[in-house]
């Protein structure tokens, strides 16, 4: 399986990109701030096995 792995500073594109490119070629999308960051009221960052658990 080929993967393709976007960089770029904060606030320049790759979500938005990532996302687009997903829905043009019917690959999957992973948003990495998902897996590292904690979306809820606490936030912060994830531990390492809560991370290692997701994927």
């Amino acid at each position: 399986m080929k993967k393709i792995h976007i960089i770029g500073s904060t606030g320049s594109g790759k979500t938005f990109i990532s996302r687009q490119m997903a829905l043009r070629f019917g690959i999957r999308h992973h948003d990495l701030d998902n897996i590292v960051w904690r979306r809820d009221e606490i936030g912060g960052r994830l531990p390492e096995e809560a991370r290692d658990l997701q994927y």
